[in-house]
């Protein structure tokens, strides 16, 4: 039976972890990894992280350093190719189809044409397949902490930058949520136990460095510097209304805030996106899904 995408990867970051974390290019990731477990070598050695939170951290950065952040489909052909790529995809290849093409030209023309996509089962992942962009969900299940994940990878993301200013590290960092509720429960975000995260010279530059941002509901511009590093924004998603560019509306006052707020964001360098409760931006359908097979416990980032 083929492997899943994820038991692959789960087996690479296996043996990444056994072999010490190697990277030559960015040794400092090994320190830093290698901080959180103590020396030990079972989950229960542990500094401070869950093991569920170590194992998504240590699979961010086996993604992001090793595999060099690959998008949808450039991380499926690094596993998969021929007829097994298509079965990774879940494509519902007919008899016969295969006789006359070959695998990548064929999920080219799916890619083309959204008809064909979904009568071949695949147009589930056209968006995914799209992006011209990096785009991960992690799932974690309720409880497990998906706020201290996440401030776990912007803050090793900051240190990263810092130590490697050459580097293609994220420099700010902007968290959605969906709605002012979920703003609050992500204020945690300036109480996680950092010195218990990162190695204490990384610490302390991390945390003279970073500065964070709550947005509220009368807040107008965000307070952040055009061109200035290590901002941690998070904001609710009903606070941005993208409009199109040709068709600018500045004239209402709240038009126009929401504007500026997306202006201060775009003036920030190296932004790495985060979503908070990903199917509420995704759509319920996703979310549904991810719930059924998690028993309603499912949380993603």
């Amino acid at each position: 039976m083929l492997k899943s995408l994820h038991e692959k990867i789960a087996s690479d970051v296996e043996d990444w972890r056994e072999q010490g974390y190697p990277c030559e290019k960015y040794p400092l990731i090994k320190t830093i990894l290698a901080y959180q477990r103590c020396g030990g070598e079972g989950d229960e050695t542990l500094l401070y992280l869950h093991a569920a939170q170590f194992r998504a951290l240590e699979t961010y950065w086996f993604l992001r350093l090793v595999k060099e952040t690959p998008r949808f489909m450039d991380m499926y052909k690094g596993y998969y190719e021929g007829k097994e790529l298509l079965e990774a995809l879940s494509v519902e290849t007919r008899t016969g189809v295969l006789d006359f093409v070959e695998p990548d030209d064929f999920l080219t023309q799916l890619l083309e044409d959204e008809g064909k996509a979904r009568k071949f089962g695949i147009d589930v992942v056209l968006e995914s397949w799209r992006l011209k962009y990096p785009s991960y969900i992690f799932a974690l299940t309720m409880g497990a902490g998906k706020t201290v994940l996440m401030g776990a990878i912007i803050a090793t993301e900051f240190v990263m930058s810092m130590e490697y200013p050459k580097g293609n590290f994220m420099k700010n960092a902007l968290v959605f949520a969906p709605g002012t509720t979920i703003i609050e429960s992500l204020r945690e975000l300036s109480s996680i136990d950092y010195e218990n995260i990162l190695p204490p010279y990384h610490c302390k530059k991390f945390m003279a460095n970073v500065k964070m941002h709550y947005t509220s509901k009368k807040q107008g511009a965000i307070n952040t510097q055009i061109d200035s590093r290590y901002n941690l924004v998070v904001t609710n998603t009903e606070k941005f209304i993208l409009r199109k560019s040709n068709k600018p509306s500045l004239q209402k006052e709240k038009e126009l805030e929401e504007h500026l707020r997306f202006y201060h964001l775009s003036q920030l360098p190296s932004l790495g996106i985060f979503s908070d409760e990903a199917h509420h931006t995704y759509g319920n359908k996703a979310g549904n899904e991810r719930s059924n097979e998690s028993e309603n416990k499912t949380a993603r980032l």
